[in-house]
Formats: structure tokens, sequence, C-alpha cells
């Protein structure tokens, strides 16, 4: 079932979002290379993919009871990670980029439609917290924290 909050648009469960290390990603496409190159959209999914997994991983070191998906609505929009507990929902949209504009977070938009209650954030590269409209980018490294998912 869609847990407590009774998603009226049907979440996909995470497991649907291939959970494998990136560095055997870049190895099996061939990208021997020691980094991506920023800016680059293979650089871009890889970032998402490495929050993705970090979430996961600290999730389950931590034992903690959230579960973890990647939400589409019926007319197309997406949310890279939601993160629900037992009294709160998370909205994460996910983006390599050190500035990110409204108009990038449109999925997230959509989300808030749907649930009022979620705390929606964007985790970028940026080096210090800002409002994109209403709604916060971070910086990838304070997602884990106290302010936050608190999974540290």
């Amino acid at each position: 079932s869609g847990g407590v909050f009774g998603w009226p648009n049907r979440p996909t469960v995470c497991q649907s979002v291939p959970l494998f290390d990136v560095c055997i990603i870049n190895a099996i496409s061939g990208r021997i290379s020691p980094s991506s190159t920023r800016g680059t959209t293979t650089y871009g999914v890889l970032f998402e993919h490495f929050i993705i997994l970090e979430v996961y991983r600290l999730i389950h070191y931590a034992e903690k009871p959230y579960k973890i998906y990647h939400w589409r609505s019926s007319h197309g929009a997406e949310v890279d990670l939601v993160v629900e507990a037992a009294d709160s929902l998370w909205a994460i949209e996910i983006k390599s980029s050190p500035v990110v504009k409204p108009g990038k977070l449109t999925g997230l938009k959509s989300f808030m439609s749907d649930y009022s209650h979620a705390r929606c954030i964007c985790v970028s590269i940026c080096d210090s917290p800002y409002m994109a409209g209403k709604i916060p980018v971070i910086p990838w490294r304070k997602l884990f924290g106290k302010n936050y998912l608190n999974i540290l």
C-alpha cells in the first residue's frame, strides 16, 4: 500500500531505480577515466545515482524504518527521490549544477500540489544553501544531517 500518506499519484518503488555502484557503472560503460566532467549529462546521471545510493546506504546502516521511492505523476512530472518516514515525507530533486533555477524544479512543484505537507528540497553541488523560488537548494552533504533526513 501507499503508506501513511495515501499517495494520490502512485510512487515507483526505488528498487526500480538501479541501485548499483557508480564505479561499476563507469567500468561497464567503458568510462575508465578517473573522473567525469562537471556539466555533462554523464556527470549529472552519476551524481544523481551517487546521492540515491548514499541515502539508501545510510538508511540501512542507521536501521531507519524509512521507505524510498522515485515519483512520477500521471502527467509525467518526476521527483528523483522521495523518502517516507513514519511522521514525515521528503521530496528531493537532485541537480549536479551549483545554480538551480526555479524552472528546473517543476517535478517538485507538481509534488507539492499533491502533498502540501511534504518537505521539498533540491540537493545540489552548491557551496551554500539558497532559495530557488519557494524551494530550498542545499549542498548535498547537508542532506544527511539533523535539519534534513537526520540519518548520520
